[in-house]
Formats: C-alpha cells, sequence, structure tokens
C-alpha cells in the first residue's frame, strides 16, 4: 500500500457530552448525529473540497489541500449546529505535515488536531498558531489568544487560537441575542465632584435605578456588576449594547457639592447611538430618592416601552434609610464584591456602623448577613459556624424588616443553605425572583441550592438564565462551580471538569473550587491529579478540611458521602 507525506490541513470534530446524551436519550441523540454525519456533514465539505478520512461515531476526521478551507468549513459547520437543539460540537484545526494513505492519515500534525479539539469550547473552533497565520488575513475571524498549550503526548507547547462562534451559554459565554423583553443596561454614573467618596454615591443612584427597573416583569435588565464593569472605560455605546446584548443603554453623572446634587441622565439607543431622552436634575442631597424615582418614570414612559411603573418600584418599594445610612450600604455592598477576606472584612464594618446608626434598616441587616455568609466560606473552619450563625441571624432581621426585598429574601437563603435548610432556601429565593424578576443573584443562587439539593438540571436551567442576565458578573466563578457540581452529580465528569477549571481560573483563591476538581479527578480515575490540586490549592488558600467540604459540597446523602470519600483518597481529614 502506497504512503505518502504531505502537507495536510486536518479537521477533528465530536460531540460534546456525547455519552451524557445518549444516557437521557439515546434515540433521539442517535438520530440527531446521524442526520449530522448523513446530511449536514457532506453538504458542508464538499464546497470547501473536504475529505472525510474517518466517522468515530460521535465525531468525524476531515483532511484539506488548505488551511483556510478548512477553518471555512469549520466554521460554516459550528453555524449549521443551530439547527440542532440537543447538540454540540468541538472543533480542532491544525496544518501539518503527515503520512497519508488511501484510507487514513496519520502523525503528529493528526494528534495535534485531536487534542485542540478535545480543549475546544462548545460551539467554537480551536486553531493552531499556524492554521491562524494562515487565514488571519482571509478569513474574518475574531478570536481569542489562548497561552501555548502543552497538549498530551506532544513534546512542544503549541499556540492556539480560539473561534468562539456561537458558544452556548454551557460554553461559559452566554447567548447575547437580544431578547424579547425591552432589554437595558444602567451604567455608573459618573462622578464629576472633585471628592473620590462620591463615587459611591454616584454608583448608589444607578443601582437604585436598576432594581427599580428590574422589579418590572416586562423588563430585562442587566445586573449592577455587569454593566458597572465599563466604569472608567472610554468604550462606545453600540459596543456596550452588544457586550451585554441590550437595546437600551442609561448612562449618567453626578456632581455634589455644598449639600447640593446635580445629577445628569440620559437614554440611548444601543444599535444606532440615537439619544432617546435627557434630563438634568438640580436638588438638595436629600431629595436623591426622589431624583431616582423621576429617572425612573422617565426611562419607562420616554423608551415607549409604554409600562407602568407601578409594577416595579412603587408596588415592591423597600423603606428607605437616612443618607448617611444609605451612603455606608453602598460602600459595604461595593467592597463586598471584591470576595476577598480583606473586602469583606471591611464590608462587614461598615454594615456594622450602617445597622448601629439604623437597626430597622433592611438593606444594611442583609449587607452584613451577606458578608457574613461569604467571609465564613474563606475563614478558618473553627470561625466559620459563628459567623454562619451571625449571617442567619441578621437575614431574618432583613426579611422581618423588608417583606418585599428581593435581596433579603436572597441573603436568609444563602444563610438557610449554609444550614442545611434547603427547602426555605428554594422558598426563599423562588420569592425573590418572584418580587424581582430579573433578580441575578436570586437565580444563580437557587442554581447552587438545586445543585447541592440533588436537582442538577435545574441547577444548571437557573445558573444560565443567570450568567446570561449577567454575563461580566465578577463572581462568575460561582456559577461556574454550581454547573461543576451539577455535572459531577449527572456523571458528565469532562463537563465537571471543565467548569471547576474555569471556576479556578476565574479566581484562585475560592477553596470550593478546588475541592470540586478534586472529586471530580478522583471519580475519573485519575487520583495523582487529585493529589497536584490538592497541594496547589493548599499552597493557594490554606488549610482545606473534610468539615469544610461538609458544609460546601452536595448535601443529598448517597453524593455527599462519595464525595467527601473521593477526598479522602487524596489526603484530606
Amino acid at each position: 500500500m502506497a504512503v505518502a507525506r504531505k502537507l495536510t490541513a486536518i479537521l477533528v470534530a465530536d460531540v460534546a457530552g456525547f455519552s451524557r446524551l445518549m444516557r437521557e436519550d439515546e434515540a433521539a441523540t442517535y438520530d440527531a448525529v446521524r442526520h449530522l454525519r448523513d446530511e449536514t456533514l457532506p453538504a458542508l465539505i464538499a464546497p470547501h473540497d473536504g475529505r472525510l478520512i474517518k466517522d468515530l461515531g460521535d465525531g468525524f476526521l476531515v483532511t484539506f489541500d488548505s488551511a483556510v478551507q478548512a477553518v471555512e468549513c469549520g466554521v460554516a459547520l459550528q453555524q449549521a449546529m443551530s439547527g440542532y437543539e440537543m447538540l454540540e460540537l468541538r472543533v480542532g484545526v491544525n496544518l501539518g505535515d503527515v503520512l497519508v494513505e488511501e484510507n487514513d492519515v496519520f502523525g503528529d500534525g493528526v494528534n495535534v488536531a485531536a487534542r485542540l479539539e478535545a480543549i475546544c469550547t462548545p460551539g467554537g473552533v480551536a486553531m493552531s498558531e499556524n492554521v491562524y497565520e494562515q487565514v488571519r488575513d482571509k478569513l474574518d475571524l475574531v478570536v481569542d489568544t489562548l497561552e501555548p498549550q502543552q497538549l498530551k503526548n506532544i513534546d512542544r507547547p503549541v499556540g492556539v487560537r480560539l473561534w468562539k462562534g456561537r458558544a452556548p451559554v454551557a460554553s461559559g459565554d452566554p447567548d447575547l441575542s437580544l431578547p424579547v423583553k425591552p432589554s437595558i443596561a444602567v451604567l455608573a454614573f459618573v462622578n464629576m465632584s472633585s471628592d473620590p467618596e462620591q463615587e459611591f454615591f454616584a454608583e448608589g443612584i444607578a443601582e437604585d435605578i436598576i432594581t427599580a427597573l428590574s422589579r418590572i416583569e416586562r423588563f430585562f435588565v442587566v445586573a449592577r456588576t455587569s454593566s458597572f464593569s465599563f466604569k472608567g472605560q472610554n468604550v462606545d455605546v453600540k459596543e456596550i449594547g452588544e457586550a451585554l446584548g441590550v437595546r437600551y443603554v442609561l448612562e449618567g453623572s453626578v456632581r455634589a457639592a455644598g449639600g447640593r446634587l446635580r445629577v445628569t441622565a440620559q437614554l440611548i439607543e444601543a444599535a444606532t447611538g440615537r439619544h432617546i431622552w435627557a434630563e438634568k436634575y438640580d436638588r438638595m442631597a436629600e431629595d436623591v430618592f426622589d431624583i431616582q424615582d423621576e429617572i425612573t418614570q422617565n426611562v419607562v414612559a420616554t423608551s415607549q416601552m409604554l409600562i407602568d411603573l407601578s409594577e416595579g418600584a412603587s408596588e415592591f418599594r423597600v423603606e428607605r434609610e437616612t443618607l448617611p445610612v444609605w451612603r455606608l450600604v453602598n460602600l459595604a455592598w461595593s467592597t463586598a464584591y471584591e470576595l476577598s477576606r480583606e473586602a469583606l472584612a471591611t464590608a462587614i464594618e461598615y454594615s456594622r456602623q450602617a445597622v448601629q446608626l439604623e437597626p430597622e434598616s433592611a438593606r444594611a441587616n442583609m449587607v452584613l448577613a451577606h458578608s457574613l455568609y461569604h467571609q465564613a466560606a474563606i475563614n478558618r473552619p473553627d470561625s466559620s459556624s459563628e459567623l454562619l450563625r451571625e449571617s442567619l441571624e441578621y437575614a431574618e432581621r432583613a426579611v422581618k424588616l423588608g417583606p418585599n426585598s428581593e435581596y433579603a429574601y436572597w441573603a436568609r437563603a444563602l444563610a438557610s443553605s449554609a444550614h442545611g435548610d434547603f427547602t426555605r432556601a428554594i422558598s426563599d429565593l423562588e420569592r425573590a425572583i418572584e418580587i424581582n424578576p430579573n433578580c441575578s443573584l436570586a437565580h444563580g443562587s437557587l442554581g447552587t441550592v438545586y445543585a447541592r439539593a440533588g436537582f442538577p438540571e435545574k441547577a444548571i436551567e437557573k445558573t444560565n438564565i443567570s450568567i446570561r442576565s449577567n454575563p461580566r458578573d465578577p463572581s462568575m466563578f460561582f456559577r461556574y462551580w454550581t454547573l461543576g457540581l451539577a455535572y459531577y452529580l449527572l456523571g458528565d465528569f469532562e463537563s465537571a471538569q471543565m467548569w471547576a477549571d474555569k471556576s479556578i481560573a476565574f479566581k484562585r483563591d475560592w477553596p470550593s473550587s478546588y475541592l470540586l476538581m478534586m472529586a471530580v479527578k478522583v471519580a475519573s480515575g485519575d487520583e495523582d491529579a487529585a493529589r497536584e490540586v490538592f497541594a496547589d490549592a493548599k499552597s493557594v488558600v490554606g488549610q482545606m478540611t473534610l468539615e469544610a467540604a461538609a458544609i460546601y459540597g452536595p448535601q443529598i446523602p448517597a453524593k455527599k458521602e462519595e464525595f467527601l470519600a473521593n477526598l479522602r483518597r487524596v489526603g484530606m481529614n
């Protein structure tokens, strides 16, 4: 049999999560894959002069004479996958000198393509650096540059470019197409004063407007942490609209001096940059809450959304604090988002001051409960129980003082779940979402509670909602961790490891991500790798114990014991 060497572009693709799909619906999965193989694939390979070399059951290997044709085919294939509701593909493309037989190809060039496919984001195309050099000036592609990858059984690191394409929420990148509902992002208002402390005042005004708009069920409102991520950046409003997937952007500024406020606000149609409405308010500082209400009403009225504000802020308005307490609470809330021991300690200090000044403030009690809960997660085990006890105490007060506050119910749900009361936690989070359908924190935490309570499918659904409404969330590692735990419970260890890895990469000093990764590695049969993760975790986050793992892992008895047994295998005690 003649064997020849040839410089060839190799495309390798497979169905992500194929084993899980077969378990869930074998017949439907088989039919979808068969249609992909017999109908879609031939129709896309032929125009790009490709040659199908291997049908791997849940994947295939195709060769091309041109790297451009290979990448074009890979992109076309991913775009065609929009017609397959249940299937997602990973695609790897490499250019290499390979051995060619009549019906097969061999060599490192093929192996690299297969390894690229394995690390590819579902819905995307991962290409080696040498492929990218061939296509960069010929194809209009936006790609991410990854760190050089040490691929399995490949001697030297390989440069990788990733085209994410239509990557679904499961890849960590939400579908940001415009929702059916009127959609809006409220940016952090710009502080025009010389006093840097007014930053929190400006943010507080914008955040309260977000909360008011969010409670209108027929609005889609991007969460604060995503819209505030553009703070201090000179970004075109069209880019912001595309990045957050919204039709409207509200921006403004605040100048505070001598007890007086000047607030400006303008509503812009993101796609066109058209100014729909603008207004300026000159008031006493004590009138800040009235200004917030006026801006919210103008947004609703002038954007032709034709929605009565009474469905939103007026119906569920939380009792407002005095201005000094309002400032302290906003300062504590913003600081807590850093989610470090130091930041949480500062947030606890600010919110304790607020509670002392105004014990009847629901928001002050809520922020204190939230900060105590997260401090418990990263504290020593011997002090965590007391922090959690306090967290529940202040959360109970927040709900009593603010029965129409979604964040009060959210905070109580966190504390209740840490005490193992998942029934109450689910009920509280459902109430929070009833009050504010756009509350990404409630959707995300409900996903986490569902995962820990043993309902992985519900966990994935709620977590994906949270990711879509808050795509630039600085606490996204929580969402990744939840997805990882859900897939672990489903027995899809490949997906679980991917999400655990994303969680660790997003925030390296959060212990629960390492616990999940260790359990997944052991469940996958790679105890040596799990021990390496354990060693890495101890160097980054310090002491890790089974006691802490028992609090933050799965809580259904069989899975909890399995989870802890996996951790014991790597030496935890």
